[in-house]
């Protein structure tokens, strides 16, 4: 187990590395955003998503919850101003507006929904919904008529 996890591991980096490549090349708007890495994990209580976004604001992030449908978003700037002369400096940070849209289990409150920021990671908080319980239903002996 540990030898296969040890050769995918380079293999889905390369490949995502070259995704990027492609995408910069391609497509003239994919130079303008960037997409954060999310782990999505269980609990007995709830579904939780993490967002790694250094250099963010709690403000300049924005979680909805809409149609069965969770969005993360936001925008990262570049903090300086890139040179007009001289050398380019090595730019590898992403900076520009990022979306992450998940699907919502159904029977989700989407009020509950709870959303938390520390060290440059969202967290958001997704509560299970309770599970059907059957119910017995009593029944009534009907009155008789007089």
């Amino acid at each position: 187990m540990t030898y296969r996890s040890m050769l995918s591991r380079p293999a889905f980096g390369l490949g995502r590395d070259l995704d990027r490549i492609f995408d910069d090349v391609i497509s003239p708007t994919a130079a303008q955003g960037w997409t954060p890495a999310v782990d999505v994990r269980e609990t007995a209580e709830a579904l939780l998503v993490e967002a790694d976004l250094p250099g963010l604001a709690p403000s300049e992030v924005e979680v909805q919850a809409m149609q069965q449908v969770l969005t993360i978003s936001g925008t990262r700037t570049r903090a300086e101003a890139v040179p007009t002369s001289g050398r380019a400096p090595i730019r590898e940070r992403a900076f520009g507006t990022f979306r992450r849209r998940f699907q919502l289990p159904q029977g989700v409150d989407t009020s509950r929904i709870e959303a938390s920021f520390a060290n440059g990671v969202l967290t958001v908080r997704i509560p299970k919904p309770a599970a059907a319980q059957p119910r017995t239903i009593t029944v009534q002996s009907a009155p008789t008529p007089a």
